[in-house]
């Protein structure tokens, strides 16, 4: 990743970090996350990652500084090159290749498109200057040339959360509950309220 790209994806971490905020603060999303923050999750085994998920958005839901971090934190980790996410995950869980393709495979479609949109962008910084990428219109034309419509960008998104929750069942030292049921149901609900309010931006519909 040279440096061009290096910046590339600084702006766009800063500008999903600023977007996530915004979506947060929005009442639809606070309702959301009020009522999954009041699920007990006192039966989840140790260290399940739902339990952290649901005391970060609770923290962020009282804490505009917390809310500013995992917004950050969300942003940065959506935006890291393809390569590294695989190595994290492939070190953090010990699994073969296959086994990642079969389990993970979605977070790696997602990244290796995210890692074309940086190559674009970087090429339009390169030509046209480092300032015409964080013009909104810019970024939205490059990912219509990803996802021509807004069908193509909803279906894409939206069927990644199945995949994360396929993901999370196959791993046996997740808790497999009503509970969690419930907080994914809520995160997807969220997710999609999301995808929305995107598109509506990107392919001006409402």
């Amino acid at each position: 990743m040279n440096k061009l790209e290096m910046y590339v994806r600084g702006v766009l971490i800063e500008v999903d970090t600023e977007q996530r905020l915004q979506y947060f603060q929005e009442p639809w999303s606070r309702e959301i996350v009020g009522r999954l923050v009041e699920v007990d999750t006192s039966g989840l085994k140790e260290g399940d990652p739902i339990n952290s998920t649901k005391n970060r958005l609770a923290e962020a839901l009282k804490n505009p500084l917390k809310a500013h971090e995992l917004a950050s934190k969300i942003a940065r980790e959506y935006w890291l090159p393809k390569d590294l996410i695989r190595k994290t995950i492939e070190i953090r869980t010990g699994m073969d290749d296959k086994e990642l393709q079969r389990i993970y495979g979605w977070r790696f479609d997602i990244a290796a498109l995210n890692d074309k949109i940086v190559t674009e962008l970087a090429r339009i910084a390169e030509s046209q200057g480092v300032d015409k990428i964080r013009e909104e219109g810019i970024r939205y034309e490059v990912t219509r040339r990803f996802f021509p419509n807004a069908e193509d960008y909803r279906s894409f998104k939206n069927k990644r959360y199945s995949k994360a929750k396929a993901a999370y069942m196959k791993n046996p030292k997740h808790t497999k509950s009503q509970e969690v049921d419930t907080i994914m149901r809520l995160l997807e609900e969220l997710d999609r309220k999301e995808v929305e309010m995107d598109i509506s931006k990107i392919y001006g519909e409402s």
